[in-house]
């Protein structure tokens, strides 16, 4: 009896004063991006598709080099809308907050995209240009830092305004997959959120391969374009850019946690600031990675699950004209994945620099040998 009547005291104060807030807070649990999806889609009509996601990066790291040495950082703060419209028809939108208090919000991808042609897509607006591998993936890159070659020679124009095709076909041979894609594209050339500045735009072009061999991808990408490289140029300069790629996943029970990868990049480019100017520069570089991810152990190993050792070693030379100019950078880590959306990263590295980039050193940063030392969490879905 004494039971029954403190339940009903329960319930009579929360019909009147409303839920308590423990209540309220589970109740905030249940998917809330899941119910503001739903009423955005309802506000579009029965037929409108939405997807809400977010990339987060954030963390502390400690640098040899840098003043303040350590710090704490957020470097992405990019939620994502996708939307269909039809079978075949949608967007994507996505903004970054992790910028500065005189530019807190930029847009990244802004565009639609239309599946009427077999096995193509065609992409209109700003997006990722097809260039390289690792400067178009996000949870993919398992290191904290892209390589010192795809950071200097393509992310600086990741993203771009233009048109892009692109399509894949695979098909089972034997116990493995024979199959290819390509990306064409054809964009300003000036960058994000960037108008152009000249007539000239800039063709881009990926192809790639599945061979027999299980787990192998191979591909090679380039741009070829001119533009100008300052607001006073009155006269175009070439800008061509080369890749080759390569990458490995091993099916088999024992290697199916291993992965290999690596790319060779090289750029060309009119240079008009150090003390290398008014001529161009031809810039390589080339990164190779290797890392595993534990998972499948039962018993007391179970608890290595979701462990990820990895290491890579990369290398840029911003110009061959140059002696002595060049840079390489060993990285070693570990990964711990918490779920399959998120994980935390810890990354050592060792750069080392030749004595001529702290005078003709093309790009700003790693102009001397330093270490540095990284824990970053990151979240995508």
């Amino acid at each position: 009896m004494r039971r029954l009547t403190s339940l009903m005291v329960v319930f009579i104060l929360t019909a009147f004063l409303g839920a308590p807030a423990w209540a309220e807070e589970k109740a905030a649990d249940q998917k809330p991006a899941a119910s503001l999806e739903e009423g955005f889609a309802k506000l579009a009509g029965d037929t409108t598709k939405l997807k809400i996601g977010l990339w987060f990066k954030g963390g502390w790291f400690n640098d040899t080099q840098a003043n303040p040495g350590n710090q704490f950082y957020v470097r992405n703060a990019r939620p994502y809308f996708y939307g269909q419209l039809a079978d075949k028809l949608g967007w994507r939108v996505s903004v970054d907050f992790s910028t500065t208090a005189a530019n807190p919000v930029t847009l990244r991808d802004a565009f639609i995209w239309a599946d009427y042609i077999p096995y193509n897509r065609v992409v209109l607006g700003q997006f990722l240009v097809p260039f390289t591998v690792e400067s178009t993936q996000t949870w993919e890159v398992h290191m904290v830092n892209n390589s010192m070659v795809v950071n200097y020679v393509q992310i600086p124009t990741a993203r771009d305004l233009g048109i892009m095709v692109n399509g894949k076909y695979e098909t089972p041979v034997g116990d493995g997959k024979l199959g290819a894609g390509y990306d064409l594209a054809y964009v300003n050339g000036t960058g994000t959120n960037n108008t152009d500045n000249n007539s000239e735009k800039d063709f881009v072009a990926r192809l790639w391969t599945t061979p027999v061999i299980n787990g192998l991808k191979v591909g090679g990408s380039m741009v070829l374009g001119k533009g100008r490289t300052s607001a006073t140029d009155i006269t175009e300069k070439t800008r061509n850019r080369y890749g080759l790629y390569a990458e490995y996943l091993p099916t088999n029970n024992i290697l199916k946690g291993l992965r290999v990868k690596g790319e060779y990049i090289q750029d060309k480019r009119w240079v008009t600031t150090t003390s290398f100017k008014n001529r161009f520069a031809h810039a390589y570089g080339w990164y190779a990675t290797v890392w595993y991810k534990v998972d499948g152990l039962e018993g007391p190993f179970s608890v290595l699950n979701g462990v990820e050792p990895l290491v890579r070693y990369d290398f840029l030379d911003e110009a061959k004209e140059v002696k002595e100019n060049d840079r390489n950078r060993t990285t070693v880590g570990v990964n711990y994945y918490f779920n399959k959306y998120s994980r935390l990263k810890l990354n050592y590295e060792f750069t080392h620099c030749d004595t001529a980039l702290a005078k003709n050193s093309l790009a700003a940063a790693d102009t001397v040998s330093h270490q540095v030392f990284t824990t970053e969490f990151e979240i995508w879905f």
